[in-house]
């Protein structure tokens, strides 16, 4: 798919758990970090949806503050659970359109 079909009212960008505790331990963390901010910056560009889970913060860290003040207000999911099956609900309302996902690392 190239860019110049990727329309803002079809496309939307998930961010899952980009919480310190799991962010601590990765390879390259800088790296990932940066291009997670990239992304969102981009996704600002572009005028897209964009929403973020949390997953239980209490034991997994918050989300990394450099990465938290880039997203929008309302864009936050809290959970409890593994997976970001939690964003379908959020997304389904918001666009009226089912969700199909590709998952890809930032790294």
């Amino acid at each position: 798919m190239t860019v110049s079909l990727l329309k803002p009212q079809k496309t939307g960008f998930i961010l899952v758990d980009p919480q310190t505790k799991l962010l601590n331990v990765m390879r390259r963390e800088q790296t990932v970090v940066d291009n997670i901010i990239r992304l969102l910056h981009l996704a600002n560009l572009f005028n897209l949806l964009v929403i973020a889970t949390e997953q239980y913060a209490r034991l997994l860290g918050p989300i990394l503050p450099n990465i938290a003040t880039q997203l929008p207000e309302s864009s936050l999911i809290k959970k409890m659970n593994f997976g970001a099956s939690a964003c379908r609900n959020r997304v389904i309302p918001l666009t009226g359109k089912s969700v199909s996902s590709r998952c890809e690392s930032p790294a």
